[in-house]
């Protein structure tokens, strides 16, 4: 145990890149280069390699957060550069056309149990790409990326089934933290934008300050502001949940949030999910449409990863009743 924590204290305080609270390391390792398929380019105003938080009492941080799956067996889990595939049901279950979530960043340990509780019907991926935004936002850079990435899980399901060639129907993605940096790429090229059904973002809307001034960037959020309203209208999902922390030098998920609202002219509403874990308190709450907006208190590391934790409950059982719906 001394071992670890002196281990833990010689950490740069990067909650936010770094996975702690996310669970025990992946046997997948994020430290190989990344696939060719993934293309860089430059970042965006707001890329984000440490959490504004302090390191928490060690033994806290690594509380127990795990999801009972004594009644879940996932039938086909395929291994991919960074990522795991996921058919909850295995291959009878994929049809000719069938859904996929993507979620960004969060260890697969972590991940995993959660989204096998969800009830998404869908194929799922989760992506870990390493620390901070930038990595995301690198891989998802490039014109095509979205669909380059649904291409290989297209074939890894083809292959792996066999069968009659399948085909992908809607499309969702979903961050927590750093993974914004992929889901803002890709919503910042309308026509990879237009293939998204549902956006789900925990505690992860980030951009840049406008210069000179701590507001938020206006042009810097014309992509999500884009999705959000389309959501309003019904045409799209677009859940966001964030917590009180205020970054040093780039916009806080609460100015972020408080933006969609001003813009769109929200009314507060009832919470969502009024206390999703114990001491997660919700503080506002905003919806239209398929949009919706929740802010919680905390300011902390804690705060920060219990987004992640209670994301089963805030955010993918929206994307569950809108699939099923239709």
């Amino acid at each position: 145990m001394r071992t670890l924590l002196r281990l833990l204290a010689s950490l740069p305080v990067a909650i936010i890149g770094m996975g702690l609270a996310s669970g025990a390391p992946s046997p997948l390792s994020l430290q190989r280069p990344l696939p060719s398929r993934f293309a860089a380019n430059a970042p965006i105003g707001a890329r984000t390699a440490a959490a504004p938080v302090a390191l928490p009492n060690i033994v806290a941080l690594l509380r127990t957060t795990a999801v009972s799956t004594d009644s879940i067996t996932p039938a086909l889990r395929i291994p991919l550069p960074h990522s795991l595939l996921i058919a909850p049901h295995g291959c009878a279950s994929v049809g000719d056309r069938f859904d996929v979530l993507i979620h960004f960043h969060g260890a697969f340990t972590t991940v995993e149990p959660r989204l096998l509780e969800s009830g998404i019907d869908g194929v799922y991926l989760v992506q870990n790409l390493g620390n901070g935004s930038g990595a995301y936002e690198d891989a998802y850079a490039g014109k095509g990326s979205l669909g380059a990435e649904l291409e290989v899980i297209r074939n890894a399901l083809n292959q792996r089934c066999g069968g009659p060639a399948r085909s992908i129907a809607r499309v969702a993605l979903s961050g927590w933290s750093a993974g914004y940096g992929a889901i803002y790429r890709i919503l910042a090229r309308p026509a990879e934008a237009e293939r998204v059904d549902a956006v789900l973002l925990a505690d992860g809307m980030h951009v840049g300050y406008e210069p000179g001034s701590r507001r938020v960037r206006a042009a810097a959020m014309a992509p999500y502001l884009a999705f959000a309203a389309a959501s309003v209208r019904g045409e799209r999902l677009m859940a966001v949940t964030h917590s009180a922390i205020v970054p040093p030098g780039y916009a806080s998920t609460t100015a972020t949030a408080e933006f969609l609202v001003r813009e769109l002219a929200l009314d507060p509403t009832p919470a969502v999910s009024p206390e999703p874990r114990p001491g997660m308190r919700a503080t506002s709450s905003n919806a239209r449409g398929g949009l919706s907006i929740e802010g919680f208190a905390g300011g902390d590391a804690h705060a920060h990863c219990d987004h992640l934790y209670a994301i089963g409950d805030t955010l993918w059982p929206q994307l569950r009743e809108r699939w099923a719906a239709k």
